[in-house]
């Protein structure tokens, strides 16, 4: 039986190699010729045959090698010079060599054979050697070779325990036995995993052994078995060994910080962070600082106002890492921009007030308005009443102030166009009269129309009022007397409020600038023009933070407060100051009114979004609900234990002890807007002014007349009465 297996093949043979091949060649070009000739017959001459020269094989080295086969064998003997084949022989198996070159008559090199398929274990095979016309060699002792099994030492580790992460050293020997040191690679594999490769091995030259080491960090957590595979000669053996891989302590995460520190309220921002480490997920929480409404959404952060959100971000363990926080973060909401404002109300009547419509904005902020002269004369706003002298157009402006959530917004300019009035019918000539001589004119006999009333002294009827225009003009109803007014003086600002002395014998006007005029029996405490503080807006250094809008009277007349409409607090004479909204960072709104109470060591400060602000021993009886109506004007009770709100509507809340009268006005009409709310005497009654001078009565007030549908030259802003 016979096996070959040539893995290296014929192409290493450096001179001749057998001549078994060139032998074939001779055979098939004699079958030729004898197909072309036709049989040939040769006569046999015993006297001229040679008989071939047998081989012999002396001896070899080496005399062993591995089982993998590839030593490289030289074989002495004699009459090599013929050989065709190269064999081992062993246990009646017969291999061939798979090379082999014959270098001269006496010497041969070849390449033993692969054993590993068919000898098992340690195997000694006789070499022997034949030529073309003659046997096999007769064996020789001093040519046997022996086959000798690979062996790769049991491998080692070290450290075999580590840490995962950290560097560990491989290391195998391959062994053979006697036979010469063999070449090729050990890998070390973790079951799929490969970890390293030696390259070259080493030789060991105490044992005939070669050996290979090697360095790796990606060992798995875990008991490892670490296989190391022997490659050489395209043949492995295999050794194992155990190594014990622990996880490593988790580390502590670098420091973690939010990033992410500044937003606009209502609009969700988008939180980002630095620092960390590995792969946990980073997650938020979040508490309200000075904003509202602070939440969270994954990685969106939104507040319902503006302000701070206090945000602190973990990120969390992994297989490498403690978890991390990062420190409680201020986020800043700042106020958003408001949507665009309009003026809507773009015509109306000269010589009749026009309420002042607006759309778009957002947020609580008081509106506000401001007039310049366009082609009409006039040109004059109070609240949200716009009137001129005169046919044309206003430019107006309307601004709706900032709150806690929204800045600020102004409207562009806005033409609002007055037409002319209608004519009023000229009534017919009077018949002639004789003309009366100049006498003192006594009160007129009543006549038969019904109004308006004869107007008497103080305290003859009981009740009566004034109504006070922008540009100061008075008018008086019922027993109120006419003690002047400022309509024929040239106002740097216009008026703003009126108040009366506690007998009604007299009044203050208040312009804006915060002018005072006295007239009848009141006396002139100050200003603030005499105090060097010019108009609000005026751009001079010492001038005041916004323009006056009211004017009280201490509680014995020696002295008057005035408000801002920022809530300042301007107290004159024997007022006494107990503190403003400025002192505690401001008022929501614009204020409207401040109220004075009965003790005179207090008062009320009442702003458009309804809110109202006790000082001094005032006590606070309560505050409206948020409304989109603003309050224009306030009115306490005479007890000073209550107190009423008006509405630019004519809706009136009551607080305290102050009666209640009516929700709204409404459907009554005329309301334009409702400028002044004024008491009775008594408190059970009261009167509702609007801009265009119309007024409404209440309770036991008795309606003695108002302003509606004649023309003003400036809108009703104020009026007062008992």
């Amino acid at each position: 039986m016979r096996l070959r297996e040539s893995p290296l093949g014929t192409g290493q043979a450096r001179r001749r190699l057998g001549t078994r091949r060139r032998s074939t060649v001779l055979l098939t070009a004699v079958g030729v010729l004898m197909a072309v000739l036709g049989p040939l017959v040769f006569a046999a001459s015993p006297a001229s045959a040679v008989p071939t020269p047998v081989p012999t094989v002396v001896n070899i080295t080496p005399t062993s090698g591995p089982s993998t086969g590839g030593t490289v064998i030289v074989i002495t003997g004699t009459n090599l010079d013929g050989v065709i084949d190269v064999q081992f022989e062993a246990d009646g198996l017969l291999l061939e060599s798979p090379v082999f070159t014959v270098e001269s008559n006496t010497e041969i090199e070849a390449i033993s054979p692969d054993t590993t398929s068919t000898f098992f274990g340690p195997t000694t095979a006789a070499i022997t050697v034949a030529t073309q016309g003659g046997g096999p060699s007769p064996p020789s002792p001093d040519a046997n070779f022996s086959f000798l099994p690979v062996t790769v030492t049991t491998p080692t580790v070290s450290p075999s325990s580590t840490t995962a992460g950290d560097s560990v050293t491989y290391a195998a020997a391959v062994n053979v036995g006697d036979a010469p040191t063999p070449t090729g690679n050990v890998t070390f594999t973790d079951g799929s995993i490969f970890l390293c490769e030696t390259e070259p091995l080493v030789v060991d030259f105490d044992g005939g052994a070669a050996v290979g080491q090697c360095n790796a960090s990606n060992a798995p957590v875990g008991n490892d078995t670490i296989t190391a595979t022997y490659a050489g000669n395209s043949y492995g053996s295999v050794g194992t060994t155990t190594l014990i891989v622990s996880a490593p302590a988790p580390l502590d995460q670098a420091p973690l910080n939010v990033t992410s520190t500044n937003g606009v309220s209502g609009t969700a921002l988008t939180l980002t962070f630095s620092g960390g480490s590995g792969t946990g997920a980073v997650t938020y929480a979040v508490t309200n600082g000075t904003a509202s409404g602070c939440s969270i959404f994954i990685a969106a952060l939104t507040s319902t106002s503006a302000g701070t959100c206090i945000v602190t971000a973990t990120k969390a363990a992994d297989a490498n890492y403690n978890a991390v926080s990062s420190a409680a973060t201020t986020v800043t909401f700042g106020q958003a921009n408001q949507a665009p404002l309009a003026l809507t109300s773009t015509s109306g009547v000269s010589g009749q007030a026009l309420t002042l419509t607006t759309s778009g904005g957002s947020g609580t902020g008081a509106l506000s308005f401001a007039v310049t002269d366009g082609t009409a004369s006039g040109c004059t706003t109070y609240i949200f009443a716009l009137t001129s002298t005169g046919p044309g157009t206003c430019i107006v402006t309307v601004t709706k102030a900032a709150d806690a959530n929204y800045n600020a917004i102004s409207s562009s300019p806005t033409a609002v166009t007055f037409s002319a009035p209608p004519p009023v019918p000229t009534p017919p000539a009077p018949a002639p009269a004789p003309t009366p001589t100049p006498t003192p004119t006594p009160a007129p006999a009543p006549a038969p129309a019904p109004s308006p009333p004869p107007r008497t002294a103080p305290g003859t009827t009981g009740h009566g009022y004034w109504l006070v225009g922008s540009d100061g003009g008075i008018f008086t109803f019922g027993a109120a007397q006419f003690y002047g007014s400022t309509g024929d003086i040239g106002l740097q600002r216009p008026i703003v409020g009126i108040t009366p002395t506690a007998d009604d014998g007299g009044y203050w006007l208040v312009a804006s600038d915060g002018g005072v005029f006295s007239f009848g029996d009141t006396q002139f405490y100050g200003s603030i023009p005499g105090l060097g503080i010019s108009p609000a807006g005026s751009g001079q250094p010492r001038s005041l933070a916004a323009p006056i809008v009211g004017i009280v009277p201490s509680v014995d007349d020696h002295g008057y407060f005035m408000v801002g409409a920022d809530g300042g607090v301007f107290a004159f004479g024997d007022a006494r100051f107990e503190g403003s909204c400025p002192e505690f960072g401001g008022c929501s709104g614009t204020a409207v009114a401040v109220m004075p109470d009965a003790s005179g060591n207090g008062y009320w400060l009442v702003t458009n979004t309804g809110h109202v602000y006790a000082f001094g021993d005032a006590v606070d009886y309560g505050q409206p609900n948020p409304e989109t109506v603003p309050v224009t004007a306030a009115a306490r009770t005479t007890d000073g234990k209550g107190y009423w709100l008006l509405y630019a509507n004519g809706a009136v809340a009551a607080f305290g002890d102050a009666p209640y009268f009516t929700a709204a006005l409404g459907d009554v009409g005329g309301i334009d807007p409702a400028t002044a709310i004024l008491t009775t005497s008594d408190g059970g009654g009261v009167w509702i002014v609007s801009a265009n001078g119309s007024v409404f009565a209440y309770g036991d007030a008795p309606n003695d007349g108002g302003m509606g549908g004649l023309h003003l030259n400036g809108a009703i802003i104020a009026g007062t009465g008992w």
